[in-house]
């Protein structure tokens, strides 16, 4: 019925941010599905009952997933927490999807999560005997004024073992 894609505005304007296309097959239509979302979906992905489109994207530096209803164009979290990657998001039969998801702390693992609202859980649990044996620093989220007061959004990893009041070297990579 329908064929959903990313696109921009302005063709070649790698700027531009990706919007979410619906093309719908009998008429020979295509529209903007969400227009008034100001995110840029990385993939996209169809429910199996092809009531929704389920989208990765970038949201405050972390990695968020969320449903986009069709043909409405109304969009919901499914999944928003701590800064993580995710990968293979595949849908599964009935209501949910299957996806790899990591952190700053804890290596790739398989994930499930079941919609609407339930939380995702962890199926595989390949690093947890190691990392039972080592310390992982937990990083530290920081907001301050950029250019024209535009608020910019840093990650600060403190050295392990850290003390306050010791001097330490810093490392900044942007």
């Amino acid at each position: 019925k329908y064929i959903a894609y990313l696109a921009m505005t302005i063709p070649k304007y790698e700027s531009d941010r990706q919007r979410v296309m619906l093309y719908t097959r009998s008429i020979s239509t295509k529209k903007e599905l969400c227009p008034y979302w100001d995110r840029s979906p990385e993939l996209l992905h169809w429910a199996s009952d092809s009531s929704m489109i389920m989208a990765e994207v970038s949201d405050n530096a972390r990695h968020a997933l969320v449903s986009i209803q069709v043909p409405s164009g109304s969009v919901g979290y499914l999944y928003f927490g701590d800064h993580f990657t995710s990968t293979g998001l595949t849908p599964l039969a009935g209501n949910g999807f299957i996806f790899g998801r990591d952190n700053f702390t804890v290596p790739h693992d398989v994930w499930v999560a079941l919609y609407p609202g339930q939380a995702p859980y962890r199926v595989t649990a390949f690093n947890d005997d190691t990392l039972s044996q080592i310390s992982m620093v937990v990083p530290d989220e920081l907001f301050y004024p950029g250019d024209n007061d535009e608020i910019v959004q840093a990650w600060f990893f403190k050295p392990d073992g850290w003390k306050a009041g010791v001097k330490y070297p810093l490392i900044l990579y942007m």
